[in-house]
């Protein structure tokens, strides 16, 4: 396991789907080891970048990151969903 991530994880296959996926990903964080691995499985993924890192002070998890992923998702869900505030 690196960081608590069951590393053998990484070598299952998905089977691919077709349902919309949204990644919100740390601008610190390698593409090749998060969001591109979601590409495998899905054709129709959209990859948000939150200016930070994935843990510590500076988390997008703490304001002001998680604050936007919030914003950017009811914006996105309000959308598919007009009666979602």
């Amino acid at each position: 396991s690196v960081g608590g991530f069951p590393v053998g994880a990484l070598a299952h296959r998905l089977e691919p789907i077709s349902t919309p996926l949204v990644f919100y990903a740390a601008s610190t964080t390698n593409p090749d080891r998060t969001w591109r691995r979601w590409e495998e499985i899905s054709d129709a993924i959209v990859h948000v970048e939150i200016a930070g890192r994935h843990r510590g002070l500076d988390s997008i998890m703490a304001a002001p990151g998680v604050d936007l992923i919030a914003a950017d998702l009811a914006r996105r869900l309000s959308s598919i969903r007009p009666d979602i505030s």
